[in-house]
């Protein structure tokens, strides 16, 4: 894990050294990393298009809409630290951005709040802005990092015992209708133009060889790849939350991922982790049961458990408490089992947003 000092979601959380919640932390160092990482590649790093001022103002307007007040006040101290974003904050709250600056804050909000209603204009009316694919793909990537993000601290702080962040909920909408999700693959289709393999940099194809095993014949990870450094840390976070041994079993990782896309109306991630739950538990029933409503029934009490964890935690992480854990331990969860629930949830906050935002799928066999 990045030290105390360095890791913001330990600063955030204002835990003791002693709290026995870092040393469960610590068993998922990878994580810890990769989601500081992001956080520096998505924020600090250069960029030609999106200043570091501009995206400290979508990651702030992204963290309010997500009702998590520590993060959304962690992004204003930041934005306050510079005169650009001093400028920005100050434009904002007298009504006064440029028309720039509103399109980039009314995407940030579509993503945030309602990401199944995106379309293909959406990212041409960027375009037209003159935002070109890689912005794009950033703009993209920092909102799904932000509902990550917040959704990441909000479980911390309450399985640690604290209050996760405002009293609200959001209002998501995403879980569509039940016939629209699956067990067969989908194709994924970009609403940009993908990285070509020809014009590819050694970063760009490297990072792409360490993310996938497939992923120079995905155009998914190819439309990601206009941000290989972004990719890196993402894939190093997702990787490490969907295959870190022990803890919770691979099988309910799948069901919870499926449980999140389902909500999120994600249909091509449904379909991929509903698939991969079967192989894994020769089940389809838990499955069939959250496509028909995410609020069950369930039939085992340790499953409903655990979707019902991740359906409050995915649409309203503010009102996270720690009674929301406490029926997770009276389903005999471990501290890490909790722990990976939380991270998954999150993970797919994030991954859900760049499918739904960035391309739709379609019938067929995945690329």
């Amino acid at each position: 894990m990045p030290p105390r000092d360095t890791d913001l979601i330990n600063r955030l959380l204002s835990l003791t050294p002693e709290h026995p919640l870092l040393a469960v932390r610590a068993l998922r160092e990878r994580v810890g990393l990769h989601t500081q990482g992001s956080y520096e590649a998505l924020l600090h790093d250069d960029d030609n298009q999106l200043s570091s001022a501009q995206r400290h103002l979508c990651a702030w307007y992204a963290a309010q809409a997500t009702g998590l007040g520590p993060l959304a006040e962690h992004y204003a101290g930041q934005l306050a630290l510079t005169e650009p974003g001093r400028a920005l904050w100050q434009a904002h709250e007298a009504g006064e951005s440029t028309a720039h600056i509103n399109a980039l804050l009314a995407h940030v909000r579509l993503l945030i709040l309602a990401p199944v209603e995106a379309r293909q204009q959406d990212v041409q009316a960027l375009m037209d802005a003159d935002v070109q694919p890689a912005s794009v793909v950033l703009l993209a990537q920092l909102s799904g990092f932000v509902a990550y993000q917040a959704r990441v601290l909000a479980h911390l702080l309450a399985q640690s015992g604290n209050v996760a962040g405002q009293p609200q909920a959001l209002a998501i909408q995403g879980r569509g209708e039940a016939q629209a999700f699956g067990f067969t693959p989908l194709v994924w289709n970009p609403w940009l133009p993908p990285v070509a393999l020809e014009h590819a940099s050694a970063e760009q194809l490297a990072v792409l060889d360490a993310s996938h095993a497939k992923a120079r014949q995905s155009p998914y990870y190819l439309t990601l790849a206009h941000q290989p450094g972004i990719l890196q840390e993402r894939s190093g976070a997702y990787n490490a939350i969907l295959y870190a041994p022990r803890g919770l079993p691979r099988a309910e990782r799948e069901l919870v991922s499926a449980q999140v896309s389902r909500i999120n109306g994600c249909a091509y991630c449904a379909a991929v982790h509903a698939q991969r739950y079967e192989q894994l538990s020769h089940d389809k029933s838990p499955v069939q049961a959250l496509y028909r409503d995410p609020n069950g029934p369930f039939d085992s009490p340790r499953q409903a458990a655990l979707l019902a964890y991740a359906g409050q935690l995915t649409e309203a992480p503010g009102q996270v408490g720690e009674r929301h854990i406490t029926p997770l331990r009276r389903a005999g969860l471990s501290e890490l089992e909790i722990l990976d629930l939380g991270h998954v949830s999150a993970v797919f906050a994030w991954a859900n947003r760049l499918m739904l935002t960035l391309g739709h799928p379609l019938p067929g066999a995945p690329a």
